[in-house]
This record gives structure tokens, C-alpha cells and sequence, in this order.
């Protein structure tokens, strides 16, 4: 399947968006970019649900498994870095250099690591990596006993099920940012979009109500992991992308969506907690400025490991 560069260009604007929900701006600026990042997770899971597309049940099969292991590799990678990063850090600001793991430590912690992903021990991103797992294990399933016709048709059952938990219930949010409710209807209805191929006229109209949407979901609520915004702005986006695949975007910010994107998006939270630990928090504007030295910083350490290792993601 030929590269996007629309969707590449957006990949990297969408990890810029998720490092603004874990370093935010200050006051309802921060919370309107928060809520408008809400549609990065889902519109990642469908890029990969997309690219998993293929011809035939055994080109697919093939591709999944690559990916599974693609996806393994990295998370391998995440855990080690955050269990060094973090032991560190917490070595430097004078705590037990393994307190980071007390949150994992208990019958609570395991139940929500194993059944919602939820792995705030390491960071704020690896949930995703561990839900994309889970999601990837599944979808091989669904192939091998031939029943993606049921998982497309789950699809709108698992997100009115998230958008009532977050809407309604306001339930915590790895109650519904987890491999069941965000990871696989996503990830699906990518898949989906790619084998139907549907046609609207003008996808990009709805960008902006989505985007609205999310604002004012946001400013009910400021804790909504995935409501009706992020759907309709996540979907909008990626038809978008799809209708115009060599957008005018600049060269590099796609070929940073092609090869340092990934990098940005699990090493950032790091650079985030060393920033904190520099940082003097007396130094004037530093609520303003943390986001964008953090996002600076991490986009430069990303680029670096990518032409130093040859990574390509």
C-alpha cells in the first residue's frame, strides 16, 4: 500500500497533540488543546487498522503478524527505557529509586494493567502500546476463524458502549482508553474503511464540528478520554487524508510522521520528567513554556536516534 503523506503529515501533528495532554499549557487554553488531542489515539489506531488492510485473509494474516511483532519489539523497548528512566529519576529527587513500581504492585494494580492496560507505573503512553498488543492478538484471531463481518459489526456496538461510560457514567478513562473500548473499534473501523473504501463528498466539513465538539465536551468535563468529538473529528480527519494522500504539507514534517513520530511519542514523557527535574519551576512563564521545550527537546532527541539508528516506523 503506497505512503500517505497527508496521513504522515498528521501523524506527526498528532504526537505533538498527545505530548500537550501529558505536558499541558496552563488554564482553559491547556484544557481546549487537551480536548482537541483527543482524537490522536484514534486516529493512530485507525492508520494502523488501515495499513493492515491487504487483499487476501492470508496477505492480511502475514501483515498482522509482522506488525505484532513490530508492535512487541517497541513496547519491549518502552518498558526498558521507563524502568531505567524512572529509576533514575526517582534516585535524583531523593525517593526509592523503585517507587515508580508501587502503583503495579497490588491486586488493583495487576487487574488494571491486565484487563484495561492501564500502565501508569511506566508512563502516560504505554497503555497504548500494550492495548495495540491486545488488539493486534485479536485480530489475528478474528482472521484465522474468519469472522471480521462480526468485528465490523461491533464496531458502533464497543463505541456507543465508551461514549455512555465517558458521557454518561464518568467512569475513570482506562475504563474506556483500553484494548476493548478505544483499541479495537478503532482499529476495526480503520480496517474497515480500507476494505469498503466509502465515499463523502466532503469529509473535511466535519472537521470543524468535531473539533468544536470536543472543546465543549471538554469545558463539561475536562476528564473525557473519547466522546462523540473525538470520534467525529478522528474520522473526519482520516477521510481527509485519504481524499487528498499528497497533500501540500512540508517535506518535513512528513518525513518527521514517517521516521520520528513513534520516537516522539514513547520517549516524551521522559524528557518531560528530566525537563521538570532541571527546570526551576520559579522561572518566569514556566507553565507556558514546559509544553514547548519539552515538545522541542523531544522532537530533537527523536530525530537523532532516528538517523542514528536508521529507525523507520
Amino acid at each position: 500500500m503506497t505512503r500517505n503523506r497527508s496521513i504522515d503529515a498528521l501523524r506527526a501533528i498528532a504526537c505533538a497533540f498527545v505530548l500537550f495532554v501529558h505536558c499541558p499549557f496552563p488554564g482553559v487554553f491547556g484544557v481546549l488543546v487537551s480536548a482537541l488531542a483527543r482524537f490522536a489515539v484514534p486516529f493512530f489506531l485507525m492508520v494502523s487498522g488501515y495499513y493492515c488492510w491487504r487483499n487476501t485473509d492470508g496477505a492480511m494474516l502475514a501483515a498482522a503478524k509482522k506488525q505484532l511483532r513490530s508492535t512487541g519489539k517497541l513496547t519491549l523497548i518502552g518498558t526498558a527505557l521507563y524502568a531505567m528512566s524512572n529509576t533514575l529519576r526517582d534516585a535524583l529527587s531523593g525517593s526509592n529509586p523503585l517507587s515508580w513500581l508501587g502503583s503495579l504492585l497490588s491486586v488493583t494494580g495487576m487487574r488494571r494493567f491486565f484487563i484495561f492496560n492501564r500502565a501508569i507505573f511506566l508512563s502516560s503512553v504505554m497503555y497504548y502500546l500494550f492495548m495495540l498488543l491486545y488488539v493486534y492478538a485479536i485480530y489475528i484471531l478474528l482472521l484465522h476463524v474468519k469472522a471480521m463481518r462480526f468485528g465490523y459489526a461491533a464496531i458502533p456496538v464497543l463505541l456507543v458502549s465508551g461514549v455512555v461510560l465517558n458521557m454518561a457514567v464518568l467512569a475513570p478513562w482506562y475504563y474506556t482508553g483500553n484494548w476493548l473500548l478505544t483499541g479495537l473499534p478503532f482499529f476495526l473501523l480503520g480496517h474497515f474503511i480500507a476494505a469498503r473504501k466509502p465515499h463523502m463528498a466532503h469529509p473535511e466539513w466535519l472537521i470543524f464540528p468535531g473539533a468544536a465538539l470536543c472543546c465543549l465536551e471538554a469545558l463539561r468535563n475536562s476528564e473525557v478520554y473519547c466522546g462523540l468529538g473525538a470520534i467525529l473529528l478522528s474520522i473526519s480527519l482520516l477521510l481527509t487524508c485519504l481524499k487528498h494522500p499528497q497533500g501540500k504539507a512540508p517535506e518535513a514534517l512528513v518525513r518527521f510522521g514517517q521516521h520520528g513520530s513513534v520516537i516522539l511519542f514513547i520517549i516524551h514523557c521522559a524528557v518531560r520528567d528530566y525537563v521538570k527535574l532541571l527546570l526551576p519551576a520559579s522561572m518566569p512563564l514556566y507553565s507556558a513554556l514546559l509544553p514547548v521545550i519539552v515538545l522541542a527537546l523531544s522532537a530533537a532527541l527523536s530525530v537523532f536516534i532516528s538517523r542514528a539508528r536508521h529507525i523507520h516506523v
